[in-house]
């Protein structure tokens, strides 16, 4: 990753354990459920596609993103999630309700 997409410094950045920290509360508190639900079907709606997103950056504020994800097998025994993410223009202004 890189800090300064998220406005990070890489020393900052280095002290984030888990990538649910750099996602919107209502997509962090179902993030495990959707990837358990991932390795119990074998398949999501979520891989393969881009999609329109929300990251957050480090002041709490939401970064706008299409995200790509893909699984990758050719780790012995595991797999891994890789995610493209691109910043989108600012253009709109949303409100976001948990």
């Amino acid at each position: 990753m890189h800090a300064n997409f998220f406005g990070y410094s890489h020393r900052d950045m280095l002290s984030i354990r888990n990538i649910k920290s750099l996602m919107p509360t209502y997509i962090s508190s179902i993030h495990d459920v959707l990837i358990d639900n991932y390795l119990d079907r074998g398949h999501s709606p979520l891989l393969e596609n881009s999609h329109f997103s929300f990251a957050v950056d480090k002041n709490g504020f939401l970064i706008p993103l299409s995200i790509h994800l893909s699984a990758v097998f050719n780790i012995s025994d595991d797999f891994r999630m890789n995610a493209v993410l691109l910043k989108l223009p600012s253009e709109k202004e949303y409100i976001i309700i948990n």
